[in-house]
């Protein structure tokens, strides 16, 4: 496994399955609804981070899975990079416990959390550059895919 995945994330992005954005988008919607049956997520408006650790599980595997299937979508280049389960996995628990992001007043650390943390949950979407355009990935998803450990 690679220790730097940004290139592989970039040619994977360039080069891998064309999808338009529409069709991905309702790909996605689709995928989501089957997972949320299959998983027997429900939505609690008063619980915005599940303590429950059956529940935790459930949405971990969901993630996975929607993430392994689907992929992200590059806008730019109408591809989608796509991941194995194995190749997922392994860049998860290669992931740092720290990562500092922004610089001056916008400068920000994102750590790991752990179950039962006391850590603040920060979800906020980050942009990655590089010489072809942008590729954004939620942040949330390092921390759905580790479920929590």
């Amino acid at each position: 496994m690679p220790s730097n995945w940004l290139p592989l994330i970039v040619e994977r992005s360039e080069k891998g399955p064309f999808v338009k954005e529409s069709a991905y988008d309702l790909g996605l919607a689709r995928k989501v609804a089957k997972l949320v049956k299959k998983h027997g997520i429900r939505f609690e408006p008063r619980v915005i981070v599940p303590t429950n650790d059956d529940m935790a599980d459930r949405l971990c595997q969901a993630g996975l899975e929607l993430f392994v299937e689907m992929g992200v979508s590059n806008q730019s280049t109408e591809r989608r990079a796509l991941f194995s389960r194995e190749e997922v996995e392994a860049a998860v628990a290669a992931a740092p416990k720290a990562v500092g992001l922004g610089m001056g007043k916008d400068a920000w650390v994102m750590r790991h959390r752990g179950a039962e943390s006391n850590i603040p949950c920060i979800l906020r979407p980050i942009s990655l550059w590089y010489a072809h355009g942008i590729f954004s990935l939620p942040l949330a998803l390092g921390s759905l895919l580790s479920g929590g450990s």
